[in-house]
């Protein structure tokens, strides 16, 4: 209390009280609440789905593989060399069957990813003629980068296999007229012999060593090898079938199929098993096998794989016969 200009004046104490300020909404969401916690989640994954493709897109195979060397190879002589065999019909003969057809899509695939390739209509592709007994020294030299000649998969650990573009029944044959019902400890059975002592990849090294297996597993049952007869070539081994020298010969199907006509037998309805054929390219250079399996993939999930059978009359195998 104190006077100013002779008055007296009170100024009264009133204890400071906060008026209550209205709330305004936030500009950013409470995660604490339930639909926080659920836009939460909702960005974590859309995140990490971010995350993958990404990763994806910077680690995917094939531009990886594109940069190998054994492509930068292909691309600087100018052409993919495909090693091929030039006697098996629907397969390679003639300069056609699904073999061929393979390598020109392979070599499509590698040749236009050369930054230098000009885009002509015409892909750049040789192919090497090779034997069962030639083809482990074209691949060797390098005269070939790849092989797309009945390889059975995994015969050989020198090379690297894609997937199979081929799965090849082994029938037993017999004679017209013959019958056999199964493989039994007294049954002779014909077949090629091994086409190199290395067993390097042929397909009747493959039987042969099916057989042997198959017999060795039942020795105590009696089974012994003095009854696979190992015959030197494929007019040998019907001449054997012949004369009954052998009760039944193992080939492939692709193989009865190609001798049908030339030779008097029939076909059982008796398996052993199967080959599976892939393309192959030297251990060293697996990047070739590597994008011929990715090839391969993408053709039997289009169902385009099939429709070159069907092209090439090779049978359809028993998971498409019904599509």
């Amino acid at each position: 209390m104190r006077a100013r200009g002779g008055k007296m004046r009170i100024k009264l104490f009133r204890p400071w009280v906060r008026k209550p300020r209205r709330r305004r909404p936030s500009a950013l969401v409470n995660f604490d609440d339930s639909k926080g916690k659920r836009l939460k989640k909702l960005i974590a994954i859309a995140a990490c789905a971010a995350a993958a493709v990404l990763l994806a897109l910077l680690l995917r195979p094939e531009p990886m593989l594109m940069g190998s060397a054994e492509v930068a190879n292909v691309w600087n002589n100018g052409a993919l060399r495909v090693a091929v065999r030039t006697d098996m019909p629907g397969m390679s003969q003639g300069g056609e069957g699904l073999e061929i057809e393979l390598a020109g899509l392979l070599a499509k695939r590698i040749i236009e990813a050369d930054p230098d390739f000009d885009g002509s209509n015409t892909v750049p592709i040789e192919f090497i003629e090779v034997t069962p007994m030639s083809l482990g020294a074209k691949m060797y030299d390098g005269a070939a980068d790849v092989a797309i000649a009945m390889l059975p998969i995994g015969e050989n650990e020198s090379y690297s296999y894609s997937s199979a573009y081929y799965t090849d029944p082994i029938r037993l044959v017999v004679a017209p007229g013959g019958e056999v019902s199964g493989i039994d400890e007294y049954i002779k059975i014909g077949f090629i012999q091994s086409a190199t002592s290395s067993s390097l990849y042929v397909p009747s090294a493959t039987i042969r060593n099916r057989l042997v297996a198959y017999y060795g597993e039942r020795a105590e049952q009696g089974y012994t090898t003095d009854n696979l007869i190992a015959c030197a070539s494929y007019e040998d081994l019907f001449r054997k079938l012949s004369s009954g020298e052998v009760d039944c010969v193992a080939i492939t199907e692709l193989t009865a199929m190609k001798y049908q006509g030339e030779y008097d037998f029939e076909v059982t309805d008796i398996d052993f098993g199967s080959i599976s054929y892939a393309v192959a390219s030297l251990a060293a250079s697996s990047a070739l096998s590597t994008i011929a399996d990715m090839l391969i993939s993408e053709l039997t999930s289009s169902g385009e794989l099939y429709e070159l059978y069907q092209k090439y009359s090779l049978p359809l195998p028993a998971a498409a016969q019904g599509e």
